[in-house]
């Protein structure tokens, strides 16, 4: 098999060619193109690899995966990153080749048609809108009041999500608003709010992990950037895996296998977003055709024993899903939030030997400025455990920011 992969993903979270020494792969080669360099030793077992600077130019990118196309017709066209996932399958469409066509991977980066989309599949979803100007939002508010949500239709992940809570707020908030294409406005939901990761092979979703999101307040909203007011100086937002005996994976479950019978996505990986309310009833947020961000593919590889990434790739190519292990054991990660000003202990070393950290990650020391927080994934260091479970996942987190906030001072500005 002749495949084409276009490759933004960092290589840590995409080896693409240790993927390649397994048995099953031995009939397929690959042409890799790259956003960014890898050593000589990497590319050994590609059939090309393309490190191309105008990687970010979409009719460039076009034009080479067509240049390439026309001397050894490919098979497969694959990509991982969600801002890859349109050039994909327009590439695709152009190329009659197999695999997410483009109708499918618009519904699944556009956050308002995929809830238009969920919606008439009967699937709850909260009030929401695209507005265009003011006039849309204050429009939106008088017929359903507030808090409501409002972020960008086309951005990845959490970015750029903010809460409104009155009219104040909202007045302030429009002056600095860009609507560009528009912006999706939707009512708060008061809830847990989840996650659920998936890989679809021929169709069907043939593995789940559900995951809940919760903040050192104890609160788990549709927000990261939520001003959070803890007993701490320092604020985390943890990411929990659940049992998937528990009421709360089942019902996701469900509905996430609800919401991707049609249009149908053959093979790949999904991330969605939920919200359970106080009755448990699922309200549908959103969804991505990619695997989840952060670490989440970590956790998902101590319980599961398998790479999202990777597996995500070998479906693509045809070859039948198998997680290699399953334990009984859970896992989580924290975020620690940034907070501006500059780092005066950084006790780096105690928390990365505690006995039950997994694995610490942090590009920061003692003595760094750090700015405002931006984006959901900005953070001054990622912390993967596994979760004791003769604890609630509130007293969990409240242990790791207790014990991170031993080992950290920031000094505000």
């Amino acid at each position: 098999m002749h495949v084409c992969m276009i490759n933004r993903v960092p290589w840590v979270r995409a080896s693409v060619t240790s993927w390649l020494e397994h048995s099953e792969m031995e009939d397929t080669d690959v042409v890799l193109i790259s956003r960014y360099d890898i050593p000589d030793s990497e590319k050994r077992g590609l059939s090309k690899f393309v490190y191309f600077e105008s990687y970010d130019d979409d009719l460039a990118l076009e034009k080479l995966v067509i240049e390439l196309h026309g001397e050894r017709p490919f098979d497969r066209i694959i990509a991982l990153s969600e801002l890859d996932i349109l050039r994909a399958a327009k590439l695709r469409s152009l190329l009659d080749i197999p695999g997410q066509s483009y109708f499918s991977a618009f519904l699944y980066r556009d956050k308002i048609a995929m809830k238009e989309w969920a919606s008439l599949a009967g699937i709850s979803v909260p009030s929401f809108t695209v507005a265009f100007d003011q006039e849309d939002i204050y429009s939106f508010v008088a017929r359903h009041g507030f808090p409501i949500i409002i972020k960008p239709k086309n951005e990845y992940g959490s970015k750029n999500v903010s809460l409104i809570s009155d009219k104040g707020e909202l007045q302030s908030f429009c002056r600095v608003l860009d609507f560009n294409d528009g912006l999706d406005v939707e009512s708060f939901i008061q809830g847990n709010l989840y996650h659920v990761d998936g890989i679809i092979s021929n169709g069907r979703l043939v593995f789940t992990s559900v995951s809940m999101y919760l903040n050192s307040s104890g609160k788990s909203t549709t927000l990261f950037n939520e001003d959070i007011k803890p007993q701490f100086p320092l604020s985390t937002v943890a990411d929990l895996q659940i049992s998937p005996f528990s009421t709360p994976f089942k019902v996701l479950t469900n509905e996430t296998r609800k919401l991707l019978a049609d249009p149908k996505f053959d093979n790949g990986s999904i991330h969605a977003e939920w919200i359970l309310d106080e009755s448990m009833k699922p309200y549908f947020i959103e969804i991505a055709s990619r695997t989840g961000g952060l670490l989440i593919s970590d956790a998902i590889q101590r319980k599961y024993g398998f790479i999202m990434n990777e597996e995500s790739f070998r479906v693509q190519l045809g070859l039948p899903f198998c997680a290699s292990c399953v334990t009984d054991k859970l896992y989580g990660y924290l975020s620690i939030l940034p907070k501006r000003g500059r780092i005066d202990k950084y006790d780096i070393n105690t928390i990365a030997n505690n006995s039950n950290v997994i694995s610490f990650f942090t590009s920061y020391k003692s003595g760094d400025y750090i700015d405002a927080q931006s984006e959901s994934t900005d953070n001054i260091g990622l912390l993967l455990f596994e979760i004791d479970q003769r604890k609630t996942l509130l007293e969990q987190v409240e242990y790791w920011t207790l014990f991170l906030n031993s080992k950290i001072h920031v000094l505000s500005d």
